[in-house]
C-alpha cells in the first residue's frame, strides 16, 4: 500500500487522509465561513428597510 492518499480536495487540489462533505477539512472550514458570511448579509439586507438600502447604496457609490 502506498503512503500516499489517493483522495484529493476538488478546491484546492491536494491529498487529504479524509473528505469531509467532498472537501479536505480546511476548505470546509473555509466554504462554510463563506456561506455563514453570506447568510449573514443576505438576512441583514432583506430586514433593512428601502430607505436603509438606499442610504447604504449611495454611501457604497461614494453618493453617486
Amino acid at each position: 500500500m502506498s503512503d500516499k492518499s489517493e483522495l484529493f480536495c476538488p478546491e484546492c487540489g491536494l491529498d487529504t487522509e479524509a473528505l469531509y462533505e467532498g472537501y479536505c477539512h480546511e476548505c470546509l472550514d473555509e466554504r462554510n465561513k463563506q456561506l455563514q458570511q453570506h447568510n449573514f448579509s443576505y438576512d441583514r439586507w432583506k430586514n433593512m428597510s428601502d430607505a436603509d438600502r438606499e442610504k447604504e447604496i449611495r454611501e457604497a457609490t461614494n453618493g453617486r
